[in-house]
């Protein structure tokens, strides 16, 4: 199997790196914003259960808290998101429900106390609501416990808007990512590729040509610097052989036309 050339090789590598680099950026955003909403959202529960808390210190008594009380319909007006439930201690039936969903915070929250409890729980594998549980007390100082649920459905919309985004623009990113790899890699190359023209020019009968050290990155100049100097080793050799060769035949020279001469009068007698 031919093996695969250094700018692939180096291209592949960059662009893995980058790749999982992008894909780990990717990931930690898509968690700091879920993080980023949950912070959000339990901040939000516990403002909207002091205002109830006060709605209901406004209430004469607990027997007079309804579903129709005024101040509480208005807090939770124009926000659909949330449902709030009222009970009196040890009943089972609520003084108010506000809300779809209202009945069934009671059921799956714990228990409300003194201090604000914040539950995250899920209606069904694919929602999530938020529910803030604690006690409140009416105007003549009955204690009551509420139960005020918000919807994640706004959150996870975002997040779900957010996961489809990067799911669609992954793949261009992650092209874009290997061939800016290859583009640079192989302009990073550009002087090693020079260098290889450089060697192949070179042949036993032209041993004069010589790489400039001068203009190639510092990872190849002492490569270029030794090859120089196994040009000059080689140089010197050929020259010295090419002189050899001529020396010897000068000296040969000389006897081998006395031998020829004495030979060619010798074959011309009897």
């Amino acid at each position: 199997m031919k093996p695969l050339s250094m700018t692939l090789r180096l291209a592949l590598l960059t662009g893995l790196a980058c790749a999982i680099l992008i894909c780990a950026a990717a990931g930690f955003g898509y968690w700091t914003l879920g993080h980023q909403l949950d912070l959000r959202s339990g901040h939000e529960l516990a403002g909207k259960m002091t205002l109830v808390r006060h709605a209901v210190s406004e209430e004469p008594s607990a027997a007079l808290i309804s579903s129709d009380s005024h101040g509480l319909r208005d807090l939770l007006l124009g926000h659909d998101e949330l449902h709030l439930a009222i009970m009196r201690p040890g009943e089972t039936v609520p003084a108010a429900l506000l809300g779809a969903l209202a009945r069934d915070s009671v059921a799956r929250v714990p228990a409300a106390s003194a201090d604000t409890v914040i539950t995250a729980w899920t209606l069904t594998p694919h929602r999530r609501l938020l529910s803030a549980a604690g006690e409140g007390r009416t105007h003549n100082g009955e204690r009551v416990l509420i139960y005020l649920t918000t919807t994640r459905d706004a959150d996870d919309a975002l997040l779900r808007a957010m996961s489809g985004s990067l799911m669609l623009w992954m793949p261009a990113a992650l092209l874009l990512i290997a061939l800016s790899a290859w583009f640079g890699v192989r302009t990073g190359l550009h002087s090693l590729r020079a260098f290889r023209d450089i060697v192949d020019t070179v042949t036993a009968s032209d041993l004069t040509r010589r790489v400039a050290v001068e203009q190639l990155p510092q990872e190849l100049q002492q490569p270029a610097a030794a090859f120089n100097t196994m040009l000059e080793r080689l140089g010197d050799g050929v020259t010295r052989l090419s002189q050899f060769s001529a020396d010897l035949a000068h000296e040969l020279r000389t006897p081998l036309a006395n031998l020829l001469g004495k030979t060619q009068m010798i074959l011309s007698q009897a």
